[in-house]
């Protein structure tokens, strides 16, 4: 469970928020909500039901509007994502954000489209777990 402000609390009840996506790739390159096109994350179960002792892996797939590594090159990266929330304005007018981690997950797909963005398909480390 990660701490949040009070700020964050408060503006969780406002109908009308703004967000912000942001991460690294690979651990050392940085890409914000203006380089991906879509995103979608879940958690799905292992199998049909929920069983004791089960692994629930986290899936995340995201489309990139531009190539941000060589093809080929994206096998087993790391991406490592946060979504953050705007919480309004400091006293010098500057934004203030409160970012909160979604997770780290490991590369198993990455497709490119006759668009020239990449479908990337990745998984939590909870899908090392998961075995036959």
């Amino acid at each position: 469970m990660y701490q949040i402000s009070n700020e964050y609390r408060a503006k969780m009840l406002d109908q009308i928020q703004t967000h912000r996506l942001k991460g690294t790739l690979g651990g050392n390159i940085s890409f914000t909500d203006s380089d991906v096109i879509g995103v979608s994350y879940k958690n799905q179960c292992s199998d049909k039901k929920v069983n004791v002792g089960s692994v629930y892996v986290g899936v995340l797939k995201m489309t990139f509007l531009r190539d941000f590594l060589n093809r080929g090159s994206y096998d087993k990266k790391n991406i490592t994502i946060s979504d953050g929330l705007y919480l309004g304005k400091d006293e010098n007018e500057d934004p203030i954000w409160e970012d909160i981690p979604v997770g780290t997950f490991y590369i198993n797909d990455a497709v490119w489209t006759s668009e020239n963005m990449i479908d990337i398909t990745a998984y939590d480390c909870l899908s090392l777990m998961d075995k036959t």
